[in-house]
């Protein structure tokens, strides 16, 4: 992930770092599967939206439907209370094939990100 940074040009310390992956973390959820832990998510929710803060699935584990159930159980528990979910997700990055694979739109961008939701 930190290698994904550099290549948008983001030039962040260790500290930064750090301090980036503590940010929310009162939010955050490990995620495990067959009692193993698999990767974090950090959201945050309120009455229209729910925002994904950070989503990581350990390299080992991707591309195995982890992601994907993680995002769909959000979505399906909310979907009758017609709330939407966003995150950011830096342009480069492989994630982005990924959340559009499972319907998020990209609504607007900046240098670094594209800021995207699913509906």
């Amino acid at each position: 992930m930190y290698k994904l940074f550099q290549d948008e040009g983001l030039k962040l310390s260790e500290n930064e770092h750090i301090e980036r992956v503590k940010a929310f973390f009162n939010y955050a959820y490990i995620i495990w599967n067959a009692n193993q832990r698999v990767g974090l998510i950090k959201y945050t929710e309120n009455d229209e939206e729910i925002k994904i803060i950070q989503f990581q699935i350990l390299p080992e584990f991707q591309r195995n439907g982890i992601g994907q159930k993680i995002i769909e159980s959000i979505y399906s528990k909310n979907k009758n209370l017609r709330k939407s979910i966003k995150l950011k997700v830096l342009k480069n990055s492989p994630a982005v094939k990924f959340y559009k694979n499972l319907g998020f739109k990209i609504y607007d961008n900046d240098k670094f990100e594209y800021h995207m939701q699913l509906s």
